[in-house]
């Protein structure tokens, strides 16, 4: 029993040993047209023992680990020999020239020429199929050229665009300081004018906070050209209820006005907030303002 058990295990370690050298090579086989080789017999060099194609040209075999050319015999073709590397190969096959033998044999000249002729028709052809393939090659080369410079264009333009949007934004930026820069002038020059606000603002002036700014602005009653108090003295007529300071406040906004040391930004939106509560208010020409303001928005 014990001898049966000892050679039992000598089997499966030698199969399993040859398991281990072994490896499998799949493939196909098919002539020069492309048309698949059914039956033809493959072994590889140096050992006997053949396999068979099926009858789509496939095949699928154990070789040995260090088997190194494989080879491909079927009546009518050449003898193809090829080097085993990796685990798939493609055989194509050419024909053999019997036709060469037999007009050789035969002593026929004219089938000679004819088999030559057929053999340079075959040739012509091969030499043709390979150019049409070159061509096709070079068609689609053309092809991926033409998509990789559209692709490139493409990158340009949206290079382009982000840099054209980054421009934008920094000088969105510069604006914005510019726009802050200013707003701090009007600051320094608001705080330049406190006192000037602390004496209007002591007990009740003896003419309206309005027709005060007026007369800084137009320089009349004594009074000198100071932008300043006189859009400083409609905020204040604004703030103290006069409602005949809101449209000469919504002009220094709708307008913006540049003069000397004084700078306000352009605020339309402020304006028309002062247009529409004069209209509220019922001042005379506020709603003509307030309809001109809004065609010029829309």
């Amino acid at each position: 029993m014990s001898r049966i058990i000892c050679t039992l295990l000598c089997v499966l370690s030698v199969g399993i040993l040859q398991a281990q050298n072994m490896r499998r090579i799949e493939g196909s086989v098919h002539d020069f047209r492309g048309e698949p080789v059914c039956n033809a017999s493959l072994r590889v060099v140096g050992n006997a023992k053949t396999f068979k194609t099926g009858a789509d040209g496939t095949f699928a075999i154990d070789v040995p680990a260090d088997a190194a050319v494989l080879c491909v015999e079927t009546p009518n073709y050449r003898t193809k020999y090829m080097e085993i590397d990796g685990t798939y190969m493609i055989f194509t096959l050419r024909p053999k020239s019997i036709a060469d033998a037999k007009a050789f044999a035969a002593g026929k000249k004219e089938e000679l020429e004819r088999a030559k002729a057929a053999e340079r028709a075959t040739f012509d052809a091969q030499k043709d199929a390979v150019a049409a393939e070159m061509a096709k090659e070079r068609e689609i080369k053309a092809t991926a050229r033409e998509t990789l410079a559209k692709e490139r264009e493409a990158e340009r333009i949206a290079l382009a665009q982000k840099r054209e949007t980054e421009q934008a934004g920094r000088q969105e930026q510069k604006h914005a300081a510019g726009k802050l820069k200013r707003a701090e002038l009007l600051a320094k020059s608001v705080d330049s004018n406190l006192q000037f606000y602390k004496n209007m603002s002591i007990g009740t002036p003896s003419k309206s906070y309005t027709e005060l700014g007026h007369n800084y602005l137009y320089s009349r009653n004594g009074k000198e050209l100071d932008v300043t108090k006189a859009f400083l003295c409609y905020n204040l007529g604004v703030k103290h209820g006069e409602k005949e300071a809101l449209l000469p406040l919504g002009l220094f906004y709708e307008t913006g006005r540049s003069h000397d040391r004084f700078y306000l930004e352009k605020d339309l939106r402020l304006a028309l907030a002062c247009y529409e509560k004069a209209a509220e208010l019922n001042v005379p020409n506020a709603d003509r303002l307030v309809e001109n303001l809004m065609k010029k928005q829309y």
